[in-house]
């Protein structure tokens, strides 16, 4: 730094603190996660296999008794869901896809038990990425989130959206800014 103008070392220090700073925080918010299952942090499933079709006769999700599913943390899906919230940051908006996309993803989700009604529903597209955010309502049962997070993962995992160019990458319940919030990810794919 010999040579260089006072301005120029200032400015170099600054940055590099910056940078510093963004490196901590980074290592920081993954070192803060509760290894804890069932603790009060951030729940993330990965995507799951395709559910299979019902049985004719067979009740539908909606008024069929929900399956126990694992809900557990996963590094690699929320790895997923970020790279995705980047791309949606980063990307242009297709306008002839991104609107069909959130109409498709609108109408489904509403479908869904313990959402719709006037809780927050977001869909938000771009040119190969979509985001749904939302709030959820606890299982009146139980008053707990579990119950919802499976139908939600259940629900979502499917092949529905895949008429519209759609699969479900990524889910995130618990977010985090609040117990009742999730965020699922879908991203653009050729049709059936």
């Amino acid at each position: 730094m010999h040579g260089l103008p006072k301005s120029a070392v200032g400015r170099w220090l600054i940055g590099g603190t910056l940078v510093f700073l963004a490196v901590l925080a980074l290592v920081l918010s993954f070192l803060g996660d509760d290894p804890e299952p069932g603790g009060r942090g951030q729940v993330e499933i990965v995507g799951a296999a395709p559910v299979p079709q019902p049985m004719p006769g067979a009740s539908t999700a909606s008024t069929a008794k929900m399956a126990p599913i694992p809900v557990a943390p996963s590094n690699s899906n929320a790895l997923t869901a970020g790279a995705q919230a980047a791309r949606l940051i980063d990307e242009k908006r297709d306008r002839g896809w991104a609107p069909r996309s959130e109409a498709a993803i609108r109408q489904f989700i509403m479908r869904i038990p313990y959402l719709g009604g006037e809780r927050y529903i977001g869909v938000k597209c771009a040119a190969t990425a979509c985001e749904v955010t939302g709030i959820a309502d606890p299982d009146k049962a139980s008053g707990t989130f579990k119950p919802v997070w499976e139908a939600i993962e259940r629900d979502t995992a499917g092949p529905e959206l895949r008429q519209h160019g759609l699969e479900r990458t990524a889910a995130v319940f618990d977010t985090g800014r609040s117990g009742d919030e999730f965020k699922l990810y879908y991203r653009r794919v050729a049709g059936p």
